[in-house]
């Protein structure tokens, strides 16, 4: 963390102020943000001290700082956890990373204008935009067709489905059909693609945006084919 930040002051006081410098001391921050304030397993002891000696060493190194990196920060949960350093809202900030490492099963999902959050009861911790989730809750055979019928909470608009190899993301098996009605999509692949098809494979979903994320379907099983 010190000889990061001693870089940073170095570029800070030593370089024009201008957009690129933000950028490039901005996008550095963000990582430091995500490795101090908000990870529990860094081999540093997560909990108040750290977040403390975190933001007095943002203060040594960085109290000079002509501009808020905030703004350059693309993860929600960055931007609030340098609001708190700011802020030296240490306990709110403790208790905000304590309730995102819980599983996502115990969190509560909700629309809130049409974008999906994780919030947290009574408000008290600030919501958090959902990327994209998705899980398949039932799988069945339709004449040629295996079909899947999979509930999606993503804020990014949903291009395909596709099987992928684990081992040669370039080898893929893409959706036939998507149907979608609200959260919910029903996918259909060629049966005879998915027949004997090993656990090398797993589905995911592409955004708009060429994210790729995974399916959860270990939830789901069909005697009648061999997809897990």
């Amino acid at each position: 963390m010190i000889s990061w930040l001693r870089a940073l002051a170095f570029v800070n006081q030593n370089f024009p102020n201008d957009i690129s410098k933000e950028r490039f001391l901005a996008r550095r921050l963000d990582w430091l943000v995500l490795d101090f304030a908000l990870r529990r397993n860094i081999g540093y002891k997560f909990g108040i001290e750290r977040l403390k000696d975190f933001k007095n060493s943002l203060d040594k190194y960085l109290g000079d700082l002509t501009f808020n990196p905030q703004k350059y920060f693309k993860e929600e949960a960055r931007k609030i956890a340098w609001s708190d350093l700011r802020q030296r809202h240490f306990l709110h900030l403790y208790l905000f990373v304590n309730w995102h490492s819980h599983r996502e099963s115990l969190k509560i999902k909700k629309k809130i204008n049409n974008l999906y959050y994780f919030v947290f009861p009574g408000n008290i911790l600030p919501k958090i935009p959902i990327n994209v989730r998705a899980s398949a809750y039932k799988m069945h055979i339709e004449n040629n067709f295996s079909v899947f019928e999979i509930e999606v909470l993503t804020n990014e608009e949903i291009n395909n489905f596709e099987f992928h190899a684990v081992n040669d993301p370039f080898k893929s098996i893409k959706a036939q059909e998507v149907i979608k009605k609200d959260n919910k999509f029903i996918v259909k692949f060629a049966r005879k693609e998915l027949e004997n098809l090993s656990e090398n494979y797993g589905l995911h979903i592409i955004s708009n945006i060429y994210h790729d994320h995974i399916v959860e379907i270990s939830k789901v099983t069909n005697k009648n084919t061999n997809v897990i």
